[in-house]
């Protein structure tokens, strides 16, 4: 049994009357693909095809009518009767669902279809959150994202980041220097010495960070510096330690999925269904590559993410932490 429908797809816009226009492409296909996807051959997008409704009319359009029956001898009804004891003890069997349909995601600026990167197959608009996927470091224009954020919203509370940058690296080298004068002039001695240098090796540390932030701040090619290292992967043990508990009560009962050390690839992470919830992910030690990296765009939970001593590449990880600057990544 063939159907016949139209595509229903969005072809082109109308400016004068401010409505898009239907493709409205004739088609027929066979009942069993009721459900499905089709290609329309006009406008080259997806199309569902329509389930027939059941009616109880005969193909001429005429409802059939049934003659009347003569009622049934004694032996036609024992032989009914029988035969239904005999339906009533078998198990009936289990009804196969349906197959779930495949759900559609349209763009909201001119209704044609998503792809699974989230890119417009016609005016080629992309979600927000897949925007700096396929970007390379050089043409990634860089957030501040991860630690950086939340140190920066720690500290402004208001005030804008540039105004708060500029008055911290004026104000904390004149306190260093004025301290380093008090510990030569006033205090003297081989306690002012050691006081003096340990200013000064205060104040290279401060101008490093310095440096190092307004680095990763306007190059994606910028890596963890040698004095950075300790810190961060000393906070990663800490973490761990307290099984990524946090005081804050939104990070005490953390979803925490870990496959630390673990010999795991790519095809049997992706297997786990916890994934999906998960607001913790140590990865560290696996054996997993960017093909990991790439599904992990459609976790919305994820908070910390640890790839530490894995085959994941600097490129993969700058663009997830563009995309989600909430995100901490340890790698």
């Amino acid at each position: 049994m063939l159907i016949e429908f139209r595509c229903g797809n969005y072809s082109s816009f109308n400016k004068k009357t401010g409505q898009y226009a239907v493709c409205g492409q004739k088609m027929s296909a066979s009942s069993e693909d009721a459900g499905l996807l089709v290609t329309c051959p006009k406008c080259q997008r997806d199309c569902e095809v329509p389930i027939p409704k059941r009616t109880s009319e005969t193909p001429s359009g005429q409802k059939s009518r049934s003659r009347p029956k003569a009622p049934p001898t004694l032996e036609e009804e024992a032989r009914i009767a029988k035969a239904n004891q005999t339906k009533k003890a078998k198990v009936p069997l289990p009804t196969t669902a349906a197959p779930p349909k495949k759900k559609i995601q349209r763009c909201p600026k001119c209704g044609g279809v998503l792809d699974q990167g989230g890119v417009c197959n016609e005016c080629r608009w992309v979600k927000p959150r897949f925007a700096k996927a396929r970007q390379s470091l050089d043409e990634m224009e860089m957030e501040p994202a991860g630690m950086m954020l939340w140190f920066s919203q720690i500290l402004s509370e208001g005030i804008p980041m540039k105004v708060l940058c500029r008055a911290m690296n004026v104000a904390i080298p004149l306190l260093l220097f004025a301290m380093m004068a008090f510990a030569l002039l006033i205090v003297g001695g081989l306690f002012g010495g050691l006081l003096f240098l340990l200013l000064f090796l205060s104040l290279l540390l401060y101008a490093g960070l310095v440096f190092k932030g307004y680095q990763f701040l306007r190059s994606g090619h910028a890596k963890l510096a040698w004095f950075q290292k300790p810190f961060w992967y000393g906070l990663l043990g800490w973490c761990r330690s307290r099984n990524w508990k946090s005081n804050d009560a939104r990070y005490r009962n953390r979803n925490i999925v870990s496959f630390q050390g673990d010999p795991i690839t790519d095809e049997q992470l992706l297997q786990h269904k916890e994934l999906k919830s998960a607001q913790v992910l140590d990865l560290g030690g696996t054996m997993i590559t960017d093909a990991t990296i790439e599904q992990l765009y459609k976790l919305k939970h994820l908070q910390c993410l640890v790839v530490k001593d894995t085959s994941v590449s600097h490129l993969a990880v700058t663009r997830l932490q563009q995309s989600f600057p909430k995100l901490w990544i340890w790698h």
